[in-house]
């Protein structure tokens, strides 16, 4: 197993250094992050926390990258190997299903989790800079690494369910605009039934419907980068976020592994 896995990973990432889409988007993000820095500091005079600044604009960059690089990255890794007919050769080795799935799967998602690791340097620019401390910064690069491990897994998971590449993006963009925007939203809608009431929920239970769109709203990144983004903030790395955002990509690891020997036998269908 662990052979095959080796095999897999030295695959891909000779495939990723010989990609000049995969370089690009590296040198992007890290010269957005340079270029953001350098106007925060220009305008320094002009702000009174421009660490503070810095870092929400660097954090936001950070869950709009993943996502949408993510998209094409995560969802196409076994929809490309459909699409190129190396599926079933890739059966035909031996390996098994769950070899194939990390060794296909981690080595994206490592490359992911590395482009925010070298992004650390430069946000801890932000605490120099002024209104951000390092808890803040530990703390959103904890809640934006396990955003990118579900985020990954959903896209194995679509790649797996789906033949063409485009339908599985279709599928993880949608779960991406109900994690990254419905979630949040969920808050709102807790406050204004918590304020106004609503006809259509009887009252004896409109608490507990409060109670369920609140925890909702604080297993998004987005709502979790909100509260670090808080002056003062020296909570813990480790929330409810974290944690449900790894279960959820563990559940859809284990669907994909659960759905990979029907996949394969699928090859030669029509395509959905």
């Amino acid at each position: 197993m662990t052979s095959g896995i080796l095999a897999l990973w030295e695959r891909t990432l000779r495939g990723e250094a010989r990609t000049f889409p995969s370089h690009l988007l590296r040198a992007a993000l890290l010269g957005l992050a340079y270029a953001i820095l350098l106007m925060v500091t220009d305008t320094a005079r002009l702000r009174s926390t421009p660490g503070f600044t810095y870092f929400v604009v660097l954090t936001s960059l950070n869950v709009a990258i993943p996502f949408l690089a993510g998209l094409q990255i995560f969802s196409s890794v076994i929809t490309s190997e459909r699409e190129d007919g190396t599926l079933p050769l890739l059966v035909l080795t031996g390996m098994s299903p769950l070899s194939i799935l990390l060794g296909k799967s981690t080595t994206v998602l490592l490359q992911m989790l590395l482009l925010l690791i070298v992004q650390l340097p430069i946000a801890l620019f932000s605490v120099t800079l002024g209104g951000v401390t390092v808890a803040q910064v530990l703390a959103a690069g904890v809640a934006l690494a396990a955003y990118v491990v579900c985020l990954a897994n959903v896209g194995l998971l679509n790649s797996v369910l789906m033949q063409r590449t485009g339908n599985a993006v279709g599928l993880t963009f949608f779960w991406g605009l109900c994690y990254l925007a419905l979630l949040p939203a969920c808050a709102r809608f807790a406050i204004d039934l918590q304020v106004h009431g609503s006809p259509w929920i009887p009252a004896s239970a409109q608490a507990h419907v409060v109670t369920a769109l609140r925890f909702l709203s604080e297993q998004s990144v987005v709502t979790r980068l909100s509260e670090i983004c808080w002056s003062g903030f020296q909570g813990s790395p480790w929330c409810p976020q974290v944690f449900t955002n790894l279960a959820f990509g563990g559940s859809c690891f284990l669907l994909a592994w659960w759905r990979f020997p029907a996949a394969t036998r699928d090859v030669g269908d029509d395509p959905l």
